[in-house]
């Protein structure tokens, strides 16, 4: 490069159009000959070219009167035009005597370039060759002439951008059948709406899981055609639907336990995600996932059923050897044995802690159904706070931790002794995961429609990758650390269903090396009917939204 090779503006962007173009280097092709033909004619001039200007040459994708493919980027008169990004026409009378021009090898050879025009051609506004034409003798060029030069050149912009769009297009159609490889590939169904909430595309599998031709679907409001209703038949507003949430909101959902009704009227059980597409950060539409699960229901069933059985198996020996090492204790079969008394005593605590793991999994199981009973009556809060305080006191003391008490004055309608429960067992877990010497906290606070009692703690928090399986039954954070604590694993999974029995949500907020905050939020209504563990189930698709989206904490 020297200092009389001139380099465009965006020389970057430009070389980047000529790039996608993909011709340099190509054979000659007669659209682009046909125009350097009659350029030479019409002009009446030895040389005619289309030329491409790249980054250190300029090479000819059709040459009359030329016979080398290409010349060095230095010794080019186009390039100028190039570098000046011209609009209009670079007309040269005698290049011998420019001084921009007079040094190159092309003017100052004998019987070099004389006289010179060109005009740039363009794609997607960027300069990246020219139609030019010269002569071996100084001349001007006449009006008409330049005239048919510049429409030629529009010609040439004509044929390089529609080679263009080709390969757009083909880029397009490539990208296109590629996606929806994917889209069949995958085992899940897929289908995506627009911003009113009709179906834009369809897999084969979410039109076979729903029971529909894929063409069908297309078009059609997918809440109102397969979500307008619960699985238990209730109808499903299309304004709490997720997918409408994504597209209010921009915020993505994911969703258990949901369904899906199938054209023949069946309803498929799911679970299903629903994501934004944004386009300049506006919500254009949604892509929604979804999976049959049938199956994974099915097996929890299985699981159920398996635990039911077992607990009760175990109740009623369990309740004979309690009661029989405690006989022991109390000495009813005589003094025992030198040593023997710790020994039964071992084996009474652990009696007893057997017991209690059978209850809760007898708990989980009932209340998991709806078949937990509840013995409804009006209940202060601050009552209640106080109460669950006081039961805690003595583990409280002896683990040298203060816990502190802000009531609010407000009633609801519950189960005392099961509400209890529920602040006892978060009291105890905040109690059990903070060190000595730190504070808990059971604070509430109130508006118009519900109560919110919340349990905090000084403790080590919890994970954020552990946040949504917190509410699991029999989950532990960390083997070594939680078992070493104590608990069942299926204390907050008890005090869940316990709240969402009464109608309400328990949610958790929690940072690692912080603490954790429980809170539980209590409908202010009077209600003495049970919320039914099919309405919930119906509803789960918001409740997991809004308040299981369970951020944290201990079980015990």
């Amino acid at each position: 490069m020297t200092a009389l090779w001139p380099v465009a503006l965006q020389e970057d962007e430009r070389l980047a159009v000529l790039d996608q173009l993909a011709l340099l280097d190509t054979p000659g092709e007669e659209r682009f000959d046909r125009i350097t033909r009659l350029a030479s004619r019409v002009l009446a001039v030895p040389i005619a070219l289309v030329t491409l200007v790249d980054a250190d040459r300029q090479w000819f994708k059709s040459t009359i009167g030329l016979d080398v493919p290409e010349v060095r980027r230095e010794e080019s008169i186009c390039a100028w035009a190039i570098a000046a990004d011209l609009h209009g026409l670079l007309i040269v009378e005698d290049a011998s005597l420019d001084p921009r021009f007079a040094h190159l090898p092309a003017v100052s050879a004998p019987d070099g370039v004389r006289a010179y025009a060109g005009t740039v051609l363009r794609v997607r506004d960027r300069a990246v060759g020219t139609l030019s034409v010269m002569d071996d003798r100084v001349r001007s060029f006449a009006e008409d002439e330049l005239a048919a030069l510049v429409d030629l050149g529009h010609w040439a912009e004509a044929e390089l951008r529609a080679e263009d769009e080709r390969r757009l297009t083909q880029k397009l159609e490539s990208l296109q059948h590629r996606t929806e490889m994917v889209l069949e590939g995958v085992a899940e169904g897929v289908v995506g709406v627009d911003a009113d909430g009709r179906v834009t595309f369809v897999n084969s599998v979410a039109a076979g899981m729903l029971g529909w031709p894929e063409h069908e679907l297309l078009g059609v409001d997918l809440h109102a055609t397969t979500h307008a209703r619960h699985a238990d038949g209730t109808p499903y507003p299309h304004e709490d639907c997720p997918v409408s949430e994504v597209l209010r909101t921009g915020r993505s959902q994911r969703h258990l336990f949901g369904s899906f009704w199938r054209q023949d009227g069946i309803a498929v059980p799911i679970d299903w995600s629903a994501g934004a597409v944004r386009e300049d950060d506006e919500v254009v539409g949604a892509v929604v996932v979804f999976g049959d699960a049938s199956h994974r229901l099915a097996m929890e069933q299985l699981k159920d059923d398996f635990t039911a059985v077992v607990s009760h198996e175990l109740r009623t020996p369990l309740t004979s050897l309690k009661g029989a090492l405690g006989l022991l204790e109390n000495g009813a079969g005589g003094a025992l044995p030198p040593g023997a008394g710790p020994l039964v005593d071992i084996a009474l605590r652990n009696a007893k802690r057997l017991a209690r793991l059978v209850d809760d999994i007898l708990d989980v199981e009932r209340s998991s159904k709806g078949g937990m009973p509840l013995s409804r009556r009006p209940l202060n809060v601050g009552e209640l706070m106080r109460t669950a305080s006081a039961t805690v006191q003595g583990t409280a003391m002896t683990r040298g931790i203060d816990v502190a008490v802000e009531s609010v004055d407000a009633v609801v309608w519950g189960d005392e002794h099961r509400l209890l429960q529920v602040l006892t067992n978060l009291l105890g877990n905040a109690m059990r995961f903070s060190p000595e010497g730190s504070c808990v906290s059971l604070h509430a606070e109130r508006d118009d429609t519900a109560v919110r009692i919340g349990v905090t703690d000084q403790g080590v928090g919890i994970p954020a990758e552990s946040l949504d399986r917190v509410f699991d039954r029999f989950w532990q954070m960390d083997g070594s650390t939680r078992r070493a604590r104590g608990g069942t694993g299926l204390g907050l999974t008890i005090a869940k269903n316990i709240v969402e029995g009464h109608g309400g949500l328990i949610s958790v907020d929690s940072q690692v090396g912080v603490g954790s905050t429980f809170t539980v939020c209590l409908p202010l209504r009077s209600q003495d009917r049970p919320v039914t563990v099919e309405r919930r189930a119906g509803t789960r698709d918001q409740a997991d939204a809004r308040a299981t989206a369970v951020s944290a904490g201990e079980d015990g």
